[in-house]
């Protein structure tokens, strides 16, 4: 299999045009903090399509690391303030890691989000994929962020 890396124009790129989707609807931006403990960056974009549904892409960078991953997410029972509470999801890893193998996936989780009535975002998730050559990919997320609200 060819080896990619990918470059920061790259991830520039990707996080700009989510950036410029939000102009219309729910938009969040989160960070993982503990990720910091460990020279990791782990930043992570929201956009709401409904109430019930949202789209996000995790981008966790590091020394030895880069993952770009979109995932879907569905939430049972959101409150009035729209995507939060329990929900489902299914994403996409893609990456490469320290011995430079290149990985891309499916995977399935669930979390939690809660949103405080200052639009600050808590959000604890976990998950397990599987790429398609062979490897599991365990996924983690812990985030701490801000909802900008529809327009």
């Amino acid at each position: 299999m060819k080896q990619i890396k990918f470059s920061k124009t790259l991830i520039v790129t990707i996080f700009s045009i989510f950036l410029s989707i939000q102009a219309h609807a729910q938009f969040e931006l989160k960070i993982n903090p503990i990720a910091a403990l460990f020279e990791v960056a782990h930043i992570n974009v929201e956009k709401g399509i409904n109430e019930d549904m949202s789209i996000d892409l995790d981008i966790i960078a590091g020394s030895e690391v880069l993952y770009l991953t979109p995932s879907f997410k569905y939430y049972f029972n959101p409150s009035e303030k729209g995507s939060n509470k329990f929900y489902f999801s299914a994403f996409v890893p893609i990456g490469s890691f320290e011995d430079n193998d290149f990985l891309v996936g499916i995977g399935f989780g669930a979390g939690y989000k809660f949103v405080s009535k200052k639009n600050v975002v808590f959000e604890i998730g976990t998950g397990i994929g599987r790429a398609f050559n062979d490897y599991f990919v365990p996924y983690a997320r812990f985030g701490v962020g801000y909802r900008f609200n529809k327009k």
